[in-house]
This record gives structure tokens, C-alpha cells and sequence, in this order.
């Protein structure tokens, strides 16, 4: 058999997946759309529109006359048709939706939007319309619009409009493509949102690899993952970037870069599950290139840790707990790792006898470290052992030691702890000293300052730029804590009972 006969069916077999992949993911889109009632609504403005009138007439003849002009570069003077043609009539939507792309085109996106919003109001199932306004809902927060508009966009295969025209454009498919499996995403359309982030990986991986019709270049390929980032579609942004960073031809150096705007990017959604999937499948000999100051026996380790810290810093905890857990799997020594996840699991809520291991052996190994006595004086606290006794210290005197240890920098969080510990033992002076002494720090705006500063920091030297807002992340971080203790100040001055934090016993009453 000749190798060609081997070929067809293979290619046939290729191609009647691909369908039939494509015709399961529209068929999840129209189920998102019809459970939701995510239609654009048509309007009535073409169906009433006087075709007869002079205006009407007037209007059509200048568009046709500027529509010429624009293909003999006289740019000025179809402008000026085009004005003339919506001034007569301001219902041309054709006029309107030359205006648009002709002002997208040269960059003046003002000017662009008020031209597809005319477009939009005429003609709402106008599909490049659909597409730049679903865009736009979506820079605006308005999720259910801007899923209502790219739903009927797809659907409408306005995909295949971009692609097929004279000037191939899937880059502006892709970002629609991502903004709307972000947009299913926050509506929970989990299903049909992972589908469409699917769809669109393998668009990526066909594109980058040659397998399509078109061709990118590197430097347009990281235009696109800033536009993805742009326009919020983090998830696919980071699935741009992987594409890239699997490619064999990438070189070492690009290859850090690259994992370095993944973890940014994911620090921005993930749970911690997506990079610590694409770090465990790095190979052995490339992770000690990208990790080479280890501290540990392994690399791996090392380089999961330094990850989980910068999700911790930037305010993405739960993402930051799944990478301790990989930690701890690879390098069970890890102090600190035990001692922020077994901390995290408190702040959860659960207290089964491995978070008391995770946290008695990183206190046992280190038992100077403020953070370590916090956590585990936090640990007491929340057993109600707050004095010592013959089997352990209890949380005053674990807590005093981590405020002490501190030293020139005072943490509010053990301040606000050591306070709750004075309280439940009867200690309310203590109490309202520490407290007092916590919400200082926090009303501080230097110390406010200095915390912004030291983020920013860190994220120029690790990805020369912001990555999230350090304003953001402090109010994350201390915002909360601050409420709850002016609410304790204000319920000591009372006389009422203060809102400490509930004791193991007591969360489940």
C-alpha cells in the first residue's frame, strides 16, 4: 500500500473529530444561552427604516460614493461622504460600520466605539458589531452582556467572518474566543467555559506549530498573551504562554521568562492546581537549569516553595496551600512549608491531627521563628489552652515570645491574636493593649506605605513590572483584620462581649 492510501482516512478520521468536537461545543453554548436567556434582542430600526425618503436616498448615494474614495485612498474625502451619509440619514448602518473599521483600523478606538455602539443600535445581530461591544461589556464588568454578546457572535459564526476575509484575522478570534470562555467562567458555566478554553488551546497549538493556514510571529504571539491579559482572560493568557514554553526550539533563558509569566498570570486565578501541574511535568534536567539555587536536595521542591511565596505575597492563599502541599510531598523537612500550610488549614477551619502535626514538628524544628510561634500559639488558642502547663506552653506565653521576636517590625496579626488570648483568659487590659498597639500599625500609613512598597518591589524584580495591585493585596491581607479589631475596641468600651475569634469547640455551634 502506498503511503499516500495510508494518509486519507487518517486525515478524514482528523477532520471528522475536529467537527465533531466543534459541533459539541456549539451545542454547550446554545445550552448556556437558552438556560440563561443570554439573547441580544433585535431591534425594529432597519424593518421602520423610510427607504423612500430623500434623506434615505441622499444617505445611500454618499456612502456609495465614500466607499470608492476609501478604495483610491482618499481618505479625507471619504470621511467626509461617510459624515455626509449619517448626518441624512442616522440609521446607515453600513455607513456607521465603515466609520468603525476605518477608525479601528488606524487606531482611533474612540472614535471606533461610538461608531459600533450606531451599529449596534440599528442592526444588534450585526456580528462585528456583537463582537467589538461584547468586548467591550466585558471591560466594563458587564459579564452577562458581554457573554450574551459573543454567544450570539459564535453562534453566529462570527468566528468563521474574521477568518475568511480578506484580511485573516484569527488573533481577534482567539481574544473573542477568550474573553468569552472568561466571561461563562464567572456566570459558573464551568462546562461550557473549560470547552471553550479548550477549543481555543488547540486553535493555539495548531497555530504556533504550523498546523493552520496562518502564520505568527514570536513577538505577535506575546502581543496576543498581553492582549489576552488585557482584556482579563487570564486563563487563556496563561495557556498562550504554556504553548510557548513547550515549543523544543524555545531556549533556556526564554524558557525562565516564560515560566515566570505563568506563574504571574496564574497568581491571578489559579488554585494553585495549573502551575503546579506544569512544574511537575517539567522534565528533571530543565528544572535544575530553571531552579539553580536550590537550597534543598531538590530543585523541584525548591522551586514549588518559591512559587507558594509568591502566590502568599500577592494575596492568592488557597493557591498558595495546594503548592505547600507539593512542597511537603517532594521535601517533607520544609519548615516553613509545614508552618504555612498547617496555619492555612486553621484559617479553614480544620484542625485533624495532621494540621496538629504539620505544626507542632515545624515548632519543635524551629521554635524561635516568630511566624512558627504565631502558628502555633494560634494552634493553643484555638484548643482554649491559653496558660502553660506541664505538657506545653499555652498561646500567652507562644504569642508574647512571636511579639517579641519580631522586634522592630511588630506584626498586627500576632498583636491581634496575642489580644485574643488575653481576653479569653480574663485579661481585658492586656487585651485592649495589644489590640491598641495592633491597630496602630494598621492605621500607620507609612507602615500602609512601606508593605506597598516592598510588594511592588518584588514584583519589578521578578516580572519588571506589576502584576497586581499592592494597594489591592495590602486591603486583602489587612483590611478584614482591621474591622474586626476597632469592632473589639468598640465592644471593650461598651462593656459588651468582644468578637474574638470562636474556639475550635465553639465554630461548629
Amino acid at each position: 500500500m502506498r503511503l499516500w492510501q495510508v494518509w486519507i482516512p487518517v486525515l478524514l478520521l482528523a477532520t471528522a473529530v475536529a467537527a465533531e468536537e466543534s459541533n459539541l461545543l456549539s451545542r454547550s453554548l446554545a445550552e448556556v444561552q437558552a438556560r440563561r436567556n443570554l439573547y441580544v434582542q433585535d431591534s425594529n430600526t432597519l424593518a421602520e427604516r423610510q427607504w423612500s425618503s430623500p434623506a434615505t436616498k441622499q444617505s445611500l448615494r454618499d456612502y456609495i460614493e465614500a466607499r470608492e474614495m476609501l478604495l483610491r485612498q482618499r481618505d479625507a474625502a471619504g470621511l467626509g461622504l461617510l459624515s455626509s451619509a449619517t448626518h441624512f440619514d442616522p440609521d446607515n448602518a453600513a455607513a456607521w460600520r465603515m466609520l468603525a473599521l476605518y477608525w479601528e483600523g488606524i487606531g482611533r478606538m474612540d472614535y471606533a466605539r461610538e461608531a459600533w455602539h450606531q451599529v449596534g443600535r440599528i442592526n444588534p445581530m450585526d456580528l462585528e458589531a456583537q463582537y467589538f461591544l461584547g468586548l467591550e461589556s466585558s471591560k466594563n464588568g458587564d459579564v452577562e452582556n458581554a457573554a450574551a454578546m459573543l454567544l450570539s457572535w459564535r453562534l453566529g459564526q462570527g468566528d468563521e467572518l474574521l477568518v475568511q476575509s480578506m484580511r485573516p484575522r484569527p488573533d481577534k478570534v482567539m481574544r473573542a474566543e477568550a474573553v468569552l470562555a472568561e466571561s461563562l467562567y464567572r456566570l459558573k458555566e464551568s462546562a461550557a467555559a473549560e470547552a471553550m478554553r479548550q477549543s481555543l488551546r488547540n486553535d493555539m497549538a495548531d497555530l504556533i506549530h504550523g498546523r493552520a493556514r496562518f502564520q505568527i510571529s514570536q513577538d505577535k504571539w506575546l502581543d496576543l498573551i498581553s492582549l489576552f491579559q488585557s482584556d482579563g482572560a487570564q486563563r487563556s493568557a496563561f495557556d498562550a504562554v504554556l504553548v510557548f514554553f513547550n515549543l523544543p526550539v524555545v531556549d533556556i533563558q526564554t524558557r525562565k521568562t516564560l515560566l515566570n509569566l505563568a506563574i504571574g498570570i496564574a497568581i491571578l486565578f489559579d488554585d494553585g492546581s495549573e502551575i503546579s501541574a506544569v512544574i511537575n511535568q517539567i522534565p528533571d534536567e530543565m528544572i535544575l537549569a530553571l531552579a539553580p539555587n536550590r537550597t534543598s536536595e531538590s530543585a523541584r521542591a525548591d522551586l514549588l516553595f518559591e512559587v507558594a511565596t509568591l502566590f502568599s505575597n500577592l494575596g492568592n492563599q488557597d493557591g498558595a496551600a495546594w503548592l505547600y502541599e507539593d512542597v511537603l510531598e517532594i521535601d517533607p523537612t520544609n519548615v516553613m512549608a509545614r508552618n504555612n500550610l498547617g496555619y492555612y488549614e486553621l484559617e479553614q477551619g480544620r484542625m485533624d491531627p495532621a494540621v496538629l502535626r504539620l505544626l507542632e514538628t515545624a515548632w519543635r524544628d524551629a521554635p524561635e521563628h516568630p511566624a512558627i510561634l504565631d502558628s502555633y500559639g494560634w494552634l493553643q488558642y484555638l484548643q482554649g489552652r491559653y496558660e502553660d502547663d506541664e505538657d506545653a506552653p499555652g498561646a500567652i506565653s507562644l504569642l508574647k515570645e512571636a511579639h517579641t521576636r519580631s522586634g522592630e517590625f511588630p506584626s498586627a496579626e500576632i498583636l491581634d491574636h496575642l489580644g485574643d488570648a488575653y481576653y479569653r483568659s480574663g485579661n481585658t487590659d492586656a487585651a485592649r493593649e495589644a489590640w491598641n498597639q495592633a491597630l496602630s500599625i494598621l492605621e500607620d500609613p507609612t507602615e500602609r506605605q512601606a508593605h506597598m512598597l516592598q510588594s511592588l518591589e518584588l514584583q519589578k524584580m521578578v516580572w519588571g513590572r506589576r502584576i497586581r495591585d499592592a494597594g489591592a493585596v495590602y486591603d486583602l491581607n489587612f483590611g478584614p483584620m482591621q474591622v474586626n479589631i476597632e469592632a473589639k475596641l468598640a465592644a471593650l468600651d461598651a462593656g459588651e462581649p468582644c468578637p474574638v475569634y470562636p474556639l475550635a469547640t465553639e465554630a461548629g455551634e
